[in-house]
């Protein structure tokens, strides 16, 4: 046996060695060409200018004014700002072509374009470089180095077809210069650029997927031919800047030499392009002394290539890593978030089912946060569903993970508990709306609040409808599918969700529902959502016919409120009217909460939810929105509109947390026993004299 095992380790001896062989003979391959290209290069430039000299070269470069190297270097930051964009247009074509979307926050792709296009022009060998760096930039986004390969490739052929169409569409337009130049007619010179733009057009029409039209292919490359069209500009202008005065050619024939220059370049897959790029750059200047035009290009290349290497390789270097921290996944985060729920005594937790949100919890924790995604923010939901002495520690994590990926942590809700918590962290804190809250023992109708309270907001006309109490799991979800599907039609819009459920009969077996029936259908109906100790309920679904009577919805929330009672709640939330309350409020964020409800108050239907909940005479608590900055603030705004609004689908997310599928929710309602799914009739409240 130990025979074995020495011919076993003596194989994998031998594998190791031929597989580092043939790396290094791949990495001379690989750089063969490009050093032959060179040289060869480099020693025509020699045979031809002979009296070329170092001294000569390092006089021409002290000769340029600082005013020209200025120029030059502005017209650099522009140029790299332009490449940087390439990953923007990369991603799109990317994910067209992808089952499972990349998510990469945009600042994210900025950097990744930066630094790949960076180090494949500067280091050369092109794709690999390039994905090198992206790879290193984009890890945490979960991006495997195969991607990030692929990501490269498009970049790198996008920014020389668009240079390609750029070049092309300038000598369409002014064919007189280059004809000039090369000694040909005019037409001769647009027959070769109208030759150029078909064969570019027809290549990225043969890329063209199952999910990427033909428009999409047209408009990256309209994308891609204007970033290397402003790229090509700004390099032409920095390098006639840095030639003597007289030396430079008219700027139209700069840019097509400069475009020439940098695909030779490229393409030869040298360093920066070295030889090929001193090479046509010397040819095409013939009136312009060597020296000067080696000068330029000297200092050039330190503007373009050596420059920015630095904070490059800083990005590459110091790219964030995916966190350490173990997270929760699979069968075992069901069975952690059903437990976490069960202790807690906030009902908000049941959204966790709803499937459109993202589920964190540490192995180390008890507790969980839950948020969705949005562009670069990251919305968490209320308050963590955790003791308090874990919501530090659970923030922190969240943190971390959301700025591993490039992205920014928001809270949508955050109570009154919590709003100290957020400002010691340094968290700007604004008022979001507000909820109306019943304390149901004191709701109670024999109660002296309860009497206060229905004088002030006045008796209720009683509906003739039967109202039934439905345990978790036991509703009739057929019967009040019907009701809730006539209310979405009858609005035309989709259900909001993020927040609050959806109308999903699998979500709604973990809930008590009330409904109102008239002649054996029922005509509306309301859930809640109960907190795991019993402590508060929360309305959550409301949903009437247009026949029901007037009424039906508050007497299920009294139905609501008494059973709440007889259970022993401490309270029963209404919901959260965002905006509302904010009038008179000291602040900006204030101010302008208060100018939206005013503007939308009634389109969205926030007026009347106010208008309802205000019948009940309940205690008005706030809630807030938390972000990192003022800009941050709008942008969560804007991610709570869409998440609330347009259901995004999140399955194609790249950070760690998972999300719970709705059939999630049918572990708590496994522990209702079955009952009769026409529910427990109740009797109406006792009218007072």
């Amino acid at each position: 046996m130990l025979g074995d095992v020495d011919r076993d380790d003596e194989k994998r001896l031998f594998l190791t060695k031929d597989r580092s062989a043939d790396l290094v003979w791949a990495a001379v391959l690989r750089f063969a060409p490009a050093a032959t290209i060179a040289v060869g290069c480099f020693y025509l430039i020699f045979q031809r200018y002979e009296d070329l000299t170092i001294k000569g070269v390092l006089g021409a470069m002290a000769a340029v004014a600082p005013s020209a190297i200025a120029l030059a270097a502005l017209c650099g930051v522009v140029s790299l700002l332009a490449v940087s964009c390439t990953d923007l247009i990369a991603a799109t074509a990317l994910n067209a072509r992808m089952r499972r979307a990349l998510y990469l926050p945009w600042p994210r792709r900025l950097l990744g374009g930066f630094a790949g296009s960076v180090m494949s022009q500067s280091l050369g060998l092109g794709v690999h470089s390039g994905a090198a760096a992206r790879a290193r930039i984009y890890r945490a986004n979960g991006v495997k180095t195969y991607q990030a390969g692929v990501f490269s490739l498009i970049a790198l052929l996008g920014f020389i077809g668009g240079a390609t169409v750029f070049a092309a569409a300038l000598t369409l337009i002014l064919p007189e210069t280059l004809a000039l130049f090369f000694g040909v007619s005019e037409d001769g010179v647009r027959a070769v650029a109208f030759a150029m733009l078909t064969v570019v057009v027809s290549l990225a029409a043969l890329r063209v997927g199952e999910k990427r039209t033909f428009g999409g292919a047209m408009r990256s490359l309209c994308a891609f031919s204007s970033i290397a069209g402003l790229y090509l500009i700004c390099a032409a202008v920095a390098f006639s800047a840095l030639l003597p005065s007289g030396a430079a050619p008219d700027l139209v024939k700069l840019i097509f030499i400069v475009a020439v220059a940098t695909l030779a370049g490229l393409l030869s897959g040298a360093p920066a392009g070295i030889g090929p790029f001193e090479a046509i750059l010397l040819v095409f200047l013939p009136t312009a002394a060597p020296e000067a035009v080696i000068a330029a290009i000297a200092i050039f290349r330190l503007i373009y290539h050596t420059a920015p290497l630095i904070p490059a390789a800083g990005m590459v270097m110091y790219a964030p890593r995916t966190p350490a921290v173990s997270i929760t996944t699979g069968e075992e985060l069901r069975d952690r978030v059903d437990w976490a729920i069960d202790v807690s005594s906030d009902p908000d937790g049941a959204l966790a089912f709803l499937g459109d949100k993202r589920i964190y919890q540490p192995r180390s924790l008890s507790g969980f946060a839950m948020y969705g995604v949005s562009g670069r923010i990251w919305l968490m939901l209320g308050d963590p569903i955790a003791p308090e002495r874990e919501w530090a520690a659970l923030i922190d994590g969240l943190e971390e993970e959301a700025r591993a990926v490039g992205a920014t942590l928001s809270a949508y809700g955050a109570t009154e508990r919590s709003a100290e918590f957020w400002e010691r962290r340094g968290m700007s804190v604004a008022p979001l709306g507000e909820e109306g809250v019943l304390q149901p023992l004191s709701c109670a109708p024999d109660s002296a609040e309860g009497a206060a309270r229905a004088s002030k907001s006045g008796e209720a006309p009683r509906p003739a409808a039967v109202i039934r109490r439905h345990l978790p799991g036991d509703a009739p979800t057929d019967a009040l599918s019907d009701v809730a599907d006539a209310w979405s039609l009858a609005r035309a819009a989709a259900e909001p969700g993020f927040a609050m459920s959806r109308w999903r009969p699998e979500v709604m077996r973990a809930h008590v529902i009330f409904s109102a029936w008239l002649e054996d259908a029922p005509v509306a109906f309301v859930s809640f959502r109960r907190a795991g100790d019993g402590a508060a309920w929360s309305l959550d679904v409301v949903r009437r016919a247009d026949d029901a009577p007037e009424g039906t919805v508050r007497a299920l929330v009294d139905a609501a409120v008494r059973s709440a009672a007889e259970e022993g709640a401490g309270r029963v939330s209404l919901s959260l009217v965002p905006f509302a309350g904010l009038e008179g409020l000291k602040g900006a964020y204030a101010a302008i909460g208060a100018r939206l409800h005013r503007r939308f108050a009634a389109s969205l239907g926030l007026e009347s939810a106010r208008r309802f909940q205000s019948s009940f005479a309940p205690d008005w608590r706030r809630r807030h929105l938390v972000a990192a900055s003022p800009i941050a603030m709008a942008e969560a705004l804007l991610a709570a509109r869409r998440l609330i609004l347009d259901d995004p689908d999140q399955d194609w997310r790249m950070d760690r947390s998972p999300h719970l599928p709705p059939t999630v929710a049918f572990r708590q309602a496994e522990l209702a026993s079955p009952h009769d799914q026409r529910g427990e009739t109740l009797a109406p409240a006792r009218r007072r004299a």
